[in-house]
């Protein structure tokens, strides 16, 4: 099991980052500040934040609605139990 870990970490954690690392020392800071400022950048940026916003309306909304219907309807415990 420690064996399997050690190569999940190494091969989804670690060799991500070190690569990502190592191709953005490949080029100057100057042109990670163009590709990041890009128009397209900042409009996937956008996108990326509003739709995180609607999801997490979304989640609070139906997450309340459930947490009261598991407190308050009998019918539901009987179910759940």
């Amino acid at each position: 099991m420690k064996l399997f870990l050690i190569f999940y970490f190494l091969t989804f954690l670690f060799l991500p980052i070190i690569i990502v690392i190592y191709n953005v020392s490949q080029n100057s800071f100057d042109y990670f500040l163009e590709r990041a400022l890009d128009p397209v950048a900042i409009c996937t940026y956008q996108t990326s934040i509003s739709l995180s916003l609607i999801a997490c309306i979304f989640n609070t909304v139906f997450g309340f609605l459930t947490a009261w219907v598991l407190v308050r309807v009998r019918h539901v415990k009987f179910v759940i139990n």
